[in-house]
């Protein structure tokens, strides 16, 4: 019941005191003292700390709380029974049935939650620069709104369940990036009232968060509607959200809102020829019976005709009809 009650976000996960961390370590490390002065606070650490009910003292003996930990400790993953790290991977693959030799990356971040949401945002887009996409000689460019990756890595971070023994995973795929967070929807949040519903499951890490010049987040619904439409005006389809097992997975993926006719046309005009293989990369699409319908749909419009007619089914290319 208790575990429940974390899940929906009744119970705060974020208040309980944690045993293993000290105040002096929370006052030594750099984090809070950066974080008073950028929000303009002259007050004493300590009293900032039971102010904002980041502490908690029993039989005289004084403990920071989960979220204070979160925000203020070099190293919350070291003290923390539950998980606080992030694990990112990179998968050369259009699939979700991936073999092992197609893993490319798997890097593991770990620090204060603020550092830590930057570094992943810094380390996803870099892979995304790093592994563009290569295929038959052909660079096909995969890019995601800034806002919509920052709006939903965010929204991981400070809505996902801590009281859960596992870290925010982000897998990195040829078209798409999935995001998948410790814990179910929060209070009476559902997939369909998403945008319009408001529950934190940890309103104090929020709060204090919220409380900087220039804050990482929104509100839950806020942040999620400047993702959505960020991929909107990207020209791509809009995030997918799941609740699987134990976790709430947002998926953005580089799905043009285009046709795929459409898609295939535009990238011929680039370039000499396209295969089935580079269109579902280019459209991210991972059937090669639904690309195949689209190439044959043009090719019966006298748009594209094939290079070699006689040519093998692993061979075959199209090109623009002159």
């Amino acid at each position: 019941m208790t575990q429940l009650g974390y899940s929906k976000g009744f119970y705060k996960f974020e208040e309980q005191r944690v045993e293993a961390s000290e105040l002096d370590d929370i006052l030594d490390a750099p984090f809070l003292d950066n974080y008073l002065e950028r929000i303009g606070s002259n007050q004493e650490p300590v009293r900032f700390l039971r102010r904002n009910r980041l502490t908690i003292e029993k039989e005289d003996k004084v403990k920071p709380t989960v979220a204070c930990v979160l925000l203020f400790d070099e190293e919350p993953q070291e003290v923390l029974q539950s998980k606080a790290s992030v694990k990112i991977v990179r998968m050369k693959t259009l699939s979700s049935e991936y073999k092992r030799e197609e893993l490319a990356k798997n890097i593991v971040l770990s620090g204060s939650l603020e550092k830590l949401a930057h570094s992943a945002e810094e380390t996803i887009f870099k892979i995304i620069d790093e592994e563009s996409t290569n295929m038959d000689g052909i660079k096909l460019d995969v890019s995601y709104p800034i806002e919509a990756v920052h709006e939903i890595l965010v929204n991981a971070f400070l809505h996902r369940d801590y009281s859960i023994a596992d870290d925010i995973h982000i897998t990195i795929f040829d078209n798409r990036i999935e995001i998948k967070s410790p814990g179910r929807l929060p209070g009476n949040v559902t997939k369909e009232n998403i945008l319009n519903a408001h529950f934190a499951r940890n309103p104090n890490l929020v709060r204090i968060i919220n409380k900087l010049p220039d804050p990482m987040n929104h509100d839950l619904g806020e942040g999620l509607n400047t993702a959505y439409n960020a991929m909107r005006k990207a020209g791509l389809v809009s995030p997918e959200i799941e609740e699987i097992d134990n976790n709430v997975i947002v998926t953005l993926h580089h799905r043009k809102l285009a046709s795929y006719e459409d898609q295939i046309i535009d990238n011929l005009k680039t370039n000499e020829w396209i295969t089935n293989k580079i269109a579902r990369q280019l459209i991210g699409e991972d059937s090669e019976n639904k690309v195949k319908k689209s190439l044959q749909k043009l090719r019966k419009a006298g748009r594209i005709v094939p290079e070699d007619p006689k040519a093998s089914r692993f061979k075959f290319r199209y090109k623009l009809k002159q």
